[in-house]
């Protein structure tokens, strides 16, 4: 099954089913409602959860269990991408098996916001390279209503992403409501 979908993500080049030619593989990760990231640096080895939500509050926890069943899903992640590394044979696979996720701290971590957390996680796929965090600018001020603005700053930009992307099936029909409603003439 990850075959097939890393075959999809990579539009069927198969000269990329190696993962040789990357450096970090991000995992959006959707859990009980919220959004963090997992990020696979294949060079600096190393395995980052990124998460908004403050280490007390959060959810995700960097825990393993022998039984594959048992896992949380940022271990199950974990066997299931070193797994494909060993059968592709990518050289690096042992060193990534032998490294144990470790959560990020962020400077701008929140408490009591649960509603966002798809944002940042769009902002933290969108700026992370696999650098520390003191190197890293996301543009999140630690302010609560700064960080309100820059939220409400995002949430359009990625609406408006989302919307008028080629892919998207409905944006034909949403652009027309969206003409219709402002009163604005496409073809000028």
């Amino acid at each position: 099954m990850f075959s097939s979908a890393l075959r999809v993500v990579l539009e069927e080049k198969e000269e990329l089913m190696d993962l040789k030619e990357y450096g970090n593989l991000i995992f959006p990760i959707l859990e009980r409602g919220r959004y963090y990231l997992v990020c696979f640096d294949l060079k600096s080895l190393a395995i980052t959860v990124i998460n908004n939500m403050h280490p007390f509050e959060s959810l995700v926890k960097v825990v393993d269990d022998d039984d594959f069943f048992l896992k949380l899903t940022l271990m199950k992640l974990k066997d299931v991408v070193v797994k494909y590394l060993k059968r592709v044979r990518h050289p690096r696979y042992y060193d990534i098996a032998a490294r144990h996720p470790f959560r990020l701290e962020i400077g701008w971590a929140t408490i009591g916001n649960y509603e966002d957390c798809g944002i940042y996680t769009m902002r933290h796929m969108e700026t992370w390279m696999g650098i520390i965090e003191d190197r890293w600018e996301v543009g999140f001020p630690t302010d609560m209503a700064k960080a309100k603005m820059k939220i409400a700053q995002l949430r359009k930009k990625y609406a408006v992403k989302l919307i008028t992307l080629e892919a998207n099936k409905h944006r034909e029909r949403i652009l027309k409501e969206a003409y219709q409603y402002t009163g604005v003439n496409k073809k000028k």
